[in-house]
Order: structure tokens, then sequence, then C-alpha cells
């Protein structure tokens, strides 16, 4: 519970008091199960050397009960944490590993979630054609073991994910739309912000700055409300962006250091501030880089993004203000145009 409230800190206590009562029975099963748990905490917070440590200890006591599904979720994790950190080829090894352990207990659950994540590695390797043929695979496995709303929502995502790579965005704003509505129905938060973070993206791309805001907004209340920290990450960058299509990249390249300078950056995503960087044409100085470097040193990032929401609620005018500046607009363009005189109509 503590987890899914974003209370990680309090949640890793938890886990911890709960290992310690494990270690003092000798409950092994216990044990796998709190160090799975505490790797989990560990990584949310950008502990990826802690929570790799965490991962092993359980798959090892895992391993060495015969619990294989156990093992097969223990290594998964390990695979989150080596995609997590750009080790794509030991991801991709380890989720297999994974999948084919799931298969041997057939739990086509399982093996259906390994197929979705071999399929973000080749994604990050921008592999899209094999991408594609594992989040099939993994489709459907769920068709016979019988689809759910959250499974509807992360097949159309995925999807999106491949028309977003292609830079198909038509079609990549028609998949995650889709995606986006399963994801308000079973109310994952995650997926929610997710996919406004890609609607936003794909909007500044089209230049629909006004849309790409209104998504952004969205996707970053919902972060900061559930403490998705990497997604704060993810999302900063594509305010980044929006803020360079708009002119403001000054601006740009403080948010791009705030978000490269936090913990929980993968390295998928810095790959992405790193080809966004190229794009920039301002030339800085020297003072001007340290001091952006600095501010991004001592900025909070759940700080950086509440003052951007904030600034946005103050500049955005309400919809009734906007009314009535359009009201005066056009009594004022009728005051300078009064209308010509009708021509009598002939019977």
């Amino acid at each position: 519970v503590l987890h899914d409230q974003g209370r990680f800190e309090e949640a890793r206590l938890h886990y911890q008091n709960g290992l310690s009562a494990y270690l003092e029975t000798g409950d092994r099963r216990g044990i796998a199960w709190s160090f799975a748990n505490l790797g989990r905490e560990a990584e949310v917070l950008g502990d990826y050397a802690g929570a790799r440590e965490m991962y092993r200890e359980g798959t090892a006591i895992s391993r060495d009960l015969g619990d294989l599904r156990a093992v097969a979720w223990s290594e998964g994790l390990l695979g989150f944490v080596c995609w997590a950190l750009g080790e794509y080829n030991d991801a991709y090894r380890l989720f297999g590993e994974s999948q084919a352990l799931f298969r041997e207990v057939e739990d086509g659950r399982g093996e259906a979630w390994t197929f979705d994540l071999m399929g973000n590695v080749r994604v990050a390797q921008g592999e899209d054609r094999e991408a594609e043929i594992l989040y099939l695979r993994a489709h459907e496995l769920l068709t016979l073991e019988g689809l759910n709303v959250q499974n509807k929502a992360w097949h159309f995502y995925h999807l999106g994910t491949l028309s977003f790579l292609r830079e198909h965005w038509k079609q990549a704003r028609e998949r995650f739309s889709a995606g986006l509505h399963y994801f308000e129905v079973c109310r994952d938060a995650m997926g929610q912000a997710l996919t406004f973070i890609q609607l936003g993206e794909i909007a500044c791309r089209e230049g629909n700055f006004g849309q790409s805001r209104d998504f952004l907004v969205r996707a970053m209340k919902i972060s900061l409300e559930s403490r998705l920290l990497p997604l704060l990450v993810d999302g900063l960058i594509v305010i980044a962006r929006l803020l360079r299509a708009q002119g403001d990249e000054r601006q740009a390249v403080s948010y791009l250091l705030v978000a490269l300078k936090h913990p929980t950056c993968r390295q998928e995503t810095k790959d992405r501030i790193v080809a966004f960087s190229l794009e920039l044409q301002s030339r800085f100085s020297k003072e001007e880089v340290e001091g952006a470097l600095q501010w991004a040193r001592t900025s909070p990032i759940e700080e950086v993004v509440a003052a951007w929401l904030a600034s946005e609620e103050k500049g955005k005018p309400s919809r009734k203000k906007k009314a009535r500046q359009k009201t005066v607009k056009k009594r004022r363009t009728s005051r300078k145009n009064p209308p010509k005189k009708q021509k009598a109509r002939s019977k």
C-alpha cells in the first residue's frame, strides 16, 4: 500500500522490518520475497546497484528452494535493472531465461510479461520489427489466458510506441489514445502518465503546442501525485522540447540537466537527452552552463515540476476570461466595420 502511494522510504522500512522477522524465524521463502520487495523500492528511488544486489540475493534463495516461478520473477526484475542501466544484451538474456522458466511452470501471463519486456529492450535498441513480433507474441498468450482491461491498455501502448519510433504520428496518436481509454478505465496512474507524455511529445512535434502543454500538465500532475519519479524525468524532457520549439532554449537546457542529474534517469532516457541536445542551436557561455548545472544539482525534480505546473496554471487564462476576450474583440471589430446596408429585395 505504501509503495502504491509513493511513500517509498516508508515502504522500504516496513520491508526491512519484515526481512528481519523472516530471518529470525528462518522462513527462507519470506526472506526471498522481502529481498524482491526491497529491490523494488531501491529501483524506484534510483539505487540500481542496491536493487541489483537485492534481486540477486532473492534469486539465489529461490533457486536453492527450487521455486521456479519465484526465480522467473526475480530474473525478470534483474532484467529491469539491466534495461535501466543500458545493459541491453544482459537484460534480453535475463528476460529470455525468465520467459523459459514461466513456460516450464505453465504460467502464460508470466511468459507474456517477459515477451513485453523483451520488446521494450528491442525498442531501446531501435529494432522495431523484432519488438513488434515480441509484443504480438505477448498479446497472443494473453488472449489465450483471457484479456483484461490492463492487458488491452498496454497492448495499445506498445503498438503506439512502435508507431512513434517509426515517426508515424497519426497512427501513434490513435493507438496511444486507445490505450489511454483503457488505462483510465482501470485507473492505472503510471499508464495514464506515460501515455499523456507520449501524446504531449507527438503534439509538440506536430506543432500543436497548446495541446502538447495540456497533455504534459495532466501527465505531470499524475506523476507528482503518485510520486512516479522516472516519469517526472521523462516528462521534463518533453517539456524541454516544447520550450525549445517555442524559442526558450535556455530554460530547455536547464530542464534537461535536472532530468539528466536525477538518479532514476535510465540509459535510454540519457540517450534521448544527448540526441535532443544536439538539436539545440543556441551557444551558451561557460558561466551560463555552470549556472545551469548548479541549479540542476540543487533543485529537487519534484519542486522543478511543481513550479512549472504553477507557472502554466498562472499563465493560462480561464475559459470565461477567454470567452470575454473573444466577445470584446468581436464587438471592436463590428464597430470598426459597421454592416453594409442591404439592398431591397426585388419582388
